[in-house]
């Protein structure tokens, strides 16, 4: 039944989707969502314990957080609230990835600064 919903999912996609590959301003706004929210929660929960960071749990966590705004959005677009567009979702994704790296490394440079004040 999963494999069914995906595959209808994807077609849906497809069908509806009349998008270019072009970093457009809708696509630019998906990359910033996906951007922003990946880069505070990856920055936080790498950072949560001072002494020891997760930064690999922080990369995660933060792209999934991301990712999934940008989902959520496609699922409403698919319902009928919009055009859904699997190149609005790789933008989401893309920023996603950077604003979690991104996080996790401003969360090593603030671990790396604290050490040193510690000392």
């Amino acid at each position: 039944m999963k494999n069914l919903l995906l595959v209808l999912a994807l077609i849906s996609f497809n069908a509806y989707s009349q998008d270019s590959w072009q970093f457009s301003a809708d696509k630019q706004k998906h990359f910033i969502v996906g951007v922003v929210p990946s880069m505070v929660a990856s920055s936080v929960i790498s950072n949560i314990n001072q002494y020891e960071p997760k930064c690999f749990k922080g990369f995660i966590i933060g792209a999934s957080v991301g990712s999934g705004l940008n989902l959520a959005k496609e699922g409403f677009d698919l319902l009928g609230f919009g055009h859904p567009s699997y190149q609005d979702l790789a933008y989401g994704v893309l920023g996603s990835i950077v604003g979690s790296s991104v996080g996790v490394g401003l969360a090593r440079l603030v671990n790396v600064g604290y050490k040193r004040t510690k000392k």
